[in-house]
């Protein structure tokens, strides 16, 4: 991995920036293919975002970077860029696509003003005749199918633009209509696109400019299924609530969740956590998960949702902190102890990698949680600081115990005030299980508080894990619950939904295999 570069080397290089006239460090570091550059330019840059997505001398950052032939330098620039809000759906001052640029890489290898860097890298590979023609030559492969990627992830912003000649589609908005790309062939293409942030917009809530915003008129996207209403479900059915037409929550712990206040300011004490979720004893250890947008649902129709609706907004529903979006792999944890030589989730371990890899522009600066080996406290322990500080078992102990509540501080973009430090609480309501041979079924429900925005949402999670070869297959739907006197708040009560329903429900696919924990640390 690669480190960040030193005050005196940064500043050499900063001149020999300014002397070509570029004066953003960004552009200077996407120009050279420098990700030790980069890395420090993105730190220092209170505009990063901004940045990123600007043109200078016709080129944005990221096609700087793909022109350049640094092996594996160039792709590592490219996911940087990605990660930090790049959009990859774009042209440079000629009227071609970054796609375009990235395929037509592949046909040139020698770069005319090759770094130091790249002279070093290309020494072991001159004394084989076309070796190096073929390492580069898979660099640029690698470059298109991530850039391939990328596009279809992205959903349409302010910076994307059209060509046919790009063969690839970014997500159409489902709600405003907006065009992606065009294709040249008629076939649907997957996407992840999606989802349900509102027309609505209130003070510090998180930046959402690669989402599309909904409107009561709008057109359906074929992701979008609108449900009738479906028989309840038995309570203990647990693996049909996944293909059930709808969800109900109606018990006596969403009563008394629900109604604990008549408003979220008072609200901003948790509800009673229940006990940890235990799972089958072969989960132990380290896993890599990879999540896949499935679809999406509205049992009551699109017009009774709110901003305040759970997954409507980035980072109001922890279990999917960014709806729709199809997040890298990344590691999860599971630690054996509690009861029946059972596991339990790391959540100090497994919250703050899974809120990453939904939110990529989200740092995760603090969790803590409930863990106790007794199950008994509903309190929070010590938080654990990004920077180490109460993370060691000596001085935080109950850090890894199981839990079933927890709190994370994250920075992360908002659509008024910029980055900020953010914060939020969720508790665990409910747990049931089920078990079979082969497979594993959990059913819970959820109370989260967004501190900064005083937004309280409601949501359960049903998840199953099917034992294959050498793997788990799984699947998880989150169904969002709106309590009235919360979409009160807004002034557009609608009398007619129900309470007790889902109101937006999301669906994904996941997959599951055991690593070591040096593979987990990679990831």
């Amino acid at each position: 991995m690669s480190s960040i570069i030193d005050d005196m080397n940064y500043e050499m290089f900063r001149r020999e920036a300014e002397a070509n006239k570029i004066d953003s460090m960004i552009h200077a570091a996407s120009n050279s293919c420098s990700v030790e550059v980069l890395k420090r330019a993105l730190m220092e840059d209170k505009n990063a975002m901004k940045t990123i997505n600007s043109v200078v001398l016709y080129q944005y950052p990221i096609h700087a970077a793909a022109l350049r032939h640094e092996p594996k330098a160039a792709l590592e620039v490219c996911r940087i860029l990605i990660k930090h809000g790049a959009c990859p759906n774009v042209y440079q001052g000629d009227y071609k696509h970054l796609l375009d640029i990235c395929r037509e890489r592949a046909q040139w290898i020698d770069d005319n003003e090759p770094s130091m860097m790249n002279h070093l890298f290309r020494l072991p590979y001159q004394f084989t005749p076309g070796m190096l023609e073929k390492v580069e030559r898979e660099e640029s492969a690698e470059l298109v199918e991530f850039i391939t990627e990328a596009i279809k992830n992205h959903i349409r912003c302010k910076h994307c633009k059209s060509q046919k000649a790009t063969r690839v589609k970014a997500s159409d908005c489902p709600f405003t209509g907006e065009k992606g790309l065009e294709k040249e062939s008629s076939k649907s293409l997957p996407t992840a696109a999606f989802l349900l942030v509102l027309t609505c917009s209130v003070q510090a809530l998180p930046l959402v400019d690669r989402r599309c915003f909904i409107s009561e008129g709008a057109t359906a996207s074929f992701l979008i299924v609108s449900s009738p209403p479906a028989c309840t479900y038995a309570a203990d059915d647990i693996p049909s609530l996944l293909n059930a037409k709808t969800l109900y929550w109606n018990n006596a712990a969403w009563s008394l969740a629900r109604y604990r206040a008549s408003t979220l300011e008072s609200n901003n004490r948790a509800p009673a956590a229940t006990e940890p979720t235990f799972y089958p004893s072969r989960l132990e250890g380290y896993h890599s998960i990879r999540y896949k947008f499935d679809k999406a649902s509205f049992p009551q129709g699109r017009k009774i949702l709110s901003i305040r609706t759970a997954g409507a907004g980035l980072g109001t529903c922890l279990i999917l902190p960014n709806v729709g979006y199809n997040p890298s792999a990344h590691a999860i944890h599971f630690i054996r102890g509690g009861k029946q030589d059972l596991v339990y989730e790391d959540l100090a371990y497994n919250i703050p990698r899974r809120f990453e890899a939904f939110w990529p522009e989200a740092k995760v600066m603090a969790v803590q949680t409930n863990g106790s080996n007794n199950a008994q406290s509903n309190n929070l322990g010590m938080k654990c600081l990004v920077t180490g500080d109460g993370c060691t078992s000596n001085v935080n102990p109950s850090l890894h115990l199981p839990a079933s509540r927890v709190a994370i501080d994250f920075d992360a973009p908002t659509r008024r005030s910029g980055r900020m430090t953010q914060s939020t609480d969720v508790t665990m309501l409910e747990s049931n299980t089920q078990s079979f041979e082969d497979e594993f079924f959990v059913e819970r429900s959820y109370s989260q508080y967004n501190v900064n925005q005083d937004l309280q949402t409601f949501y359960k999670e049903v998840t199953s894990l099917k034992r294959l070869n050498d793997s788990v297959d799984g699947k998880t739907r989150v169904a969002a619950f709106l309590p009235k006197y919360i979409k009160n708040i807004d002034g557009n009560t609608e009398d007619g939904y129900d309470e007790n329903e889902a109101v937006a429900m999301y669906d994904y696919k996941f997959e599951l295999s055991s690593i070591d924990d040096s593979e987990a640390a990679s990831l």
